[in-house]
């Protein structure tokens, strides 16, 4: 298990690294745990902590590179696009087949509109 991922196979999102050193001290789930951590490894020495989302463009290339050498981080982020794609590629289908739905009501509408060459009844 690599320190980016959860046991269960997912990313962590924040990591705490020693800039100078370029080595990455701890990663997170979430930002107020990002913080925390961050203040911790502060007040035990590691004056030169910071933490970073790993997932933004902000991180400094050696953490890029760091983050793209970690087979496990790696198959996360994409086991989490593949999942996305999947839940988009069903909320399409739902959408064609309701699109497909409004179609059909429309050409029944359509049937029901009034030609000129039938007579409608007498006008009151």
């Amino acid at each position: 298990m690599s320190l980016l991922t959860n046991p269960d196979g997912t990313v962590k999102v924040y990591a705490t690294v020693d800039d100078e050193d370029e080595k990455i001290l701890a990663a997170y789930n979430g930002v107020g745990q990002a913080m925390k951590g961050t203040a911790e490894l502060k007040a035990a020495g590691a004056t030169n902590a910071v933490y970073y989302n790993l997932t933004h463009s902000a991180c400094p290339a050696w953490l890029k590179a760091a983050i793209r050498s970690d087979a496990a981080y790696c198959e996360g982020r994409a086991s989490e696009f593949e999942a996305r794609a999947k839940a988009l590629r069903a909320n399409a289908v739902k959408a064609n087949n309701e699109a497909a739905d409004y179609e059909l009501q429309a050409q029944f509408w359509r049937l029901d509109i009034p030609s000129e060459d039938v007579p409608t009844g007498p006008k009151m």
